[in-house]
């Protein structure tokens, strides 16, 4: 069941990815790096405002949602939400007015409004995911996916603005909310208020809030830094190739956790051991698998990806900056989903917290350290170093709560796949789009041929086995 879930959520994710690097392009091209800055400022905002606001709603709802005796906690999170709005609407016009530290216009309220739109939007898939209805969150996603990239393009025919670029994207989020989402707004409707269920979250909820804000903050505040230390042109590019890595790899890797952990928190819950100790060997490895190829192949293609997808405007900078990304977007994806699911399933938030606040100290006085001197490199040496010392942190905070096995086979199998991929796509002689496609398609084939010759994960007797299904049929 998880691995036909897994593939849906993944093919949901890929589906929407490859339209998000599709949508990153057109914003990034039609805006030129100065508009992309603005953008990301505001983008930058709202992941802070979420960490504190929505992601404790929907942790709240992947960690309770399953039990019995919590019917009434989405309906009781959603008015929570709809209360926080006003206040929160208030503030960003207050800033809009006073503009501190030289504030751009228009990104306050586009802080506000952009949260909102992607709060509806996470509540509706998490609820999705929570319930285990795999098909509606990949509507969500793709429908989302869609919306974006299309209002995006329409926009920029009439008006090339950074401000339009963000009303597509909020556009996107409702549309999709309201769309594949009617369920959980129905259920939301129909359901009562209980404020004794938050009373119930709030051990759990109130150390994570920290740990979401500090996560945000390791994530984001080297692009608010980059902004306030550097040139919208290194802003720009080192935030476009960024967002190119994290389509590839967070997202890849959420889909992975999104389908596997609502199963280890019910073997945790009725302590079966010996069903969490497997699925964690077949979640690991299939992790491994997915994040290793995914990780080195953005730096083995990084100089036709930038060429075809963002436009000279920002090789210089993408393309030196994005091997760097693509390591600290693999160590943050292993440790926030794979190191990190101990201090959940163990209940220490506490330790989460603690690891968070070292790694988001590490992280701003790396920055502010690294930037002023070396500019976009600075911030993507700092993040590196700042993921690698989070995943240490999370191993040690997590050690005697889970057996991890290995499959060690496997694992070897992933290695030299990665390695037979990479020299491959490296060798092709070829430039621009043709060089982009002979390199991803030649690596995806080598590693894939690699996948099944090995057997990995039993990979090629799934695949005999549905062959040989589809022609008895």
């Amino acid at each position: 069941m998880s691995a036909r879930a897994s593939l849906l959520y993944l093919g949901a994710r890929v589906f929407s990815g490859i339209l998000s690097v599709a949508t990153i392009s057109l914003f990034a091209r039609g805006i030129g790096p100065q508009g992309y800055a603005w953008l990301t400022l505001v983008t930058a905002g709202s992941s802070l405002l979420s960490a504190v606001l929505m992601q404790p709603v929907n942790q709240g709802l992947a960690r309770f949602l399953p039990r019995e005796g919590f019917a009434n906690l989405l309906p009781t999170l959603v008015r929570l939400v709809a209360m926080a709005s006003l206040p929160l609407l208030m503030l960003a016009l207050l800033l809009e007015w006073w503009r501190p530290g030289g504030l751009p216009a228009g990104v306050a309220t586009g802080v506000w409004a952009l949260q909102m739109a992607q709060g509806l939007f996470d509540i509706a898939a998490q609820h999705a995911n929570s319930t285990l209805q795999a098909r509606r969150y990949a509507l969500l996603y793709a429908g989302k996916a869609v919306f974006v990239l299309g209002l995006g393009a329409l926009i920029l025919r009439v008006d090339a603005r950074a401000d339009g670029m963000l009303a597509a994207m909020i556009g996107g989020f409702l549309l999709a909310a309201c769309g594949a989402g009617w369920p959980t707004w129905r259920e939301a409707w129909r359901g009562a208020w209980q404020p004794g269920l938050l009373r119930a979250l709030r051990a759990y909820v109130l150390p994570l809030t920290g740990t979401l804000f500090l996560g945000a903050m390791l994530i984001w505040s080297d692009r608010i830094l980059l902004a306030a230390l550097s040139t919208p042109a290194q802003t720009g590019g080192f935030a476009a190739a960024s967002d190119l890595v994290l389509q590839g790899l967070v997202l890849m890797s959420s889909a992975f956790f999104l389908a596997w952990y609502p199963r280890m928190v019910i073997a945790a819950e009725q302590r079966n051991a010996g069903e969490l100790e497997r699925l964690l060997e077949r979640y690991l490895l299939l992790t491994l698998a997915l994040l290793l190829p995914a990780a080195l192949g953005y730096a083995v293609v990084r100089h036709n990806l930038v060429a075809v997808l963002l436009g000279q405007a920002y090789a210089e900078v993408s393309t030196a900056v994005m091997p760097w990304l693509a390591l600290s977007a693999l160590l943050a994806g292993l440790r926030t989903y794979l190191f990190d699911i101990a201090l959940h399933l163990g209940a220490r938030m506490a330790a989460q917290l603690r690891n968070q606040l070292i790694c988001a100290g590490c992280a701003m006085a790396l920055n502010l350290i690294l930037i002023p001197r070396f500019g976009a490199m600075g911030a993507a040496l700092a993040a590196v170093a700042t993921q690698a010392l989070g995943c240490l942190l999370s191993l040690w905070a997590g050690r005697g709560i889970l057996r991890w096995r290995v499959d060690l086979r496997g694992v070897t199998v992933v290695g030299a796949g990665c390695v037979l991929m990479a020299l491959c796509a490296s060798a092709l002689p070829f430039a621009g789009v043709t060089g982009l496609v002979a390199q991803v398609t030649a690596g995806a084939l080598v590693y894939g041929g690699v996948m099944l010759a090995g057997n990995v994960a039993g990979c090629r007797d799934a695949l005999r086995q549905r062959i040989g299904g589809s022609h008895a049929r």
